[in-house]
């Protein structure tokens, strides 16, 4: 039961992130948007009418149809229950060059331009892949464990480049990590090739690319995407990506979020029978065996980018027939699914394996982010795997 919501306005907006509590424990987070000031308020979540009801000083004029609205990262906020009233908490972040008050990050020691490059939680270390929109000026970068952070949620794209550049002078490296309702990673206070070498070299292809992106695509949510950088040794034991990535696809996502044909998204196919009658998530990788032309209701994108492209609770049914294992990042892509399916959406997922040990890796990602009841139901190892669950 939600207790206690907390929201964190970036500064000089009226939007930023928002964090759920049972007394202590982090449920869940997301986005939110708010005309309210900072300060402490009631809430009472009406479920069935779907509305936020606030009492407090300064929500007087709620009735003045002042904004609140809750975007969370997987389930409709009034798909939970709350306790009645439970407390909401209005803050406001500082900008990324300042040190934040607590709870909210905590202060590290160690000083130099490598001091954490070794540390699991770095935000240089163990990326994977990375997404720029162009449009709305937001980078995402994507872990090996699955995880992913949209990164200016808290220094600017402009910032990012500005901090890239030489200065001429001795840099003092220090660092600092955020804490729930934010990201718990270990960020630095200045991002450049030397504390962020992966984190630079995107953001260098991501500047030189820019320009052709924007004459060859006049329309839609245009995405530089850096696919499956491979990893390297960073020393000391640590793995990371090289450190020269290139944007290897620029991807038209819709304007807006839409809704699958039939409430079914279609993994990696097209041309099965009954694909008229869903939407066939197909990026057209050659090679892999899946069709490349004809196919209808066609969203060129991967299942991994489900979370970007589907209203959140549309997405009924995900399916696939022959999907070879080794096309899919397997984590994202659940993560993915989990955003926009609602509760008791089903997924049945035909892969294309060549060991139980790939089986259990797609099982595992599915469990690993909520799904229940996950198995092969087949049994079989090869191109007779299924993979069914229910969130």
């Amino acid at each position: 039961m939600v207790t206690r919501v907390h929201i964190l306005l970036e500064p000089g907006m009226d939007t930023g992130s928002v964090a759920l509590f049972e007394l202590k424990r982090f449920l869940c987070g997301g986005d939110a948007a708010t005309d309210l000031e900072p300060g402490k308020y009631q809430l009472v979540a009406d479920t069935f009418a779907k509305l936020w009801k606030i009492v407090g000083v300064g929500a007087r004029s709620l009735k003045e149809n002042i904004r609140f609205t809750l975007e969370l990262d997987g389930p409709d906020p009034f798909l939970l229950s709350y306790a009645n009233p439970c407390a909401l908490e209005i803050t406001t972040a500082v900008t990324a060059d300042a040190y934040m008050p607590d709870p909210f990050v905590e202060q590290l020691s160690e000083i130099g331009p490598t001091a954490y490059q070794k540390d699991p939680d770095y935000v240089d270390n163990g990326i994977v892949s990375g997404t720029y929109d162009l449009f709305g000026g937001t980078f995402t970068l994507r872990y090996e464990n699955g995880d992913s952070l949209e990164l200016t949620k808290y220094v600017s794209w402009s910032d990012l480049v500005e901090q890239m550049k030489p200065t001429g002078t001795a840099t003092i490296y220090t660092y600092y990590r955020l804490k729930p309702p934010l990201s718990p990673r270990i960020f630095p206070r200045r991002f450049d090739k030397n504390s962020a070498p992966n984190i630079a070299a995107m953001v260098k292809d991501v500047t030189e690319t820019i320009p052709g992106a924007k004459i060859g695509f006049q329309l839609g949510r245009i995405l530089l995407d850096f696919v499956q950088i491979g990893p390297r040794p960073l020393g000391r034991g640590v793995v990371a990506p090289k450190a020269a990535p290139r944007a290897t696809r620029i991807r038209a996502l819709p304007e807006e979020r839409i809704s699958p044909v039939g409430g079914t998204v279609n993994v990696g196919g097209g041309l099965e029978k009954g694909s008229s009658g869903m939407t066939n998530l197909n990026p057209i990788v050659p090679g892999t065996g899946g069709p490349t032309k004809g196919i209808a209701n066609h969203v060129p994108a991967g299942f991994e980018d489900m979370g970007d492209i589907f209203q959140y609770g549309s997405v009924q049914r995900v399916t696939s027939n022959r999907l070879p294992f080794n096309t899919v990042n397997w984590a994202q892509s659940a993560q993915a699914a989990y955003r926009v399916m609602p509760n008791g959406g089903k997924i049945s997922l035909n892969v294309w394996t060549s060991s139980q040990n790939e089986v259990d890796q797609v099982i595992r990602a599915f469990t690993d982010v909520g799904f229940r009841d996950v198995k092969n139901m087949t049994g079989a190892v090869g191109t007779g795997t299924v993979i069914t669950g229910i969130k």
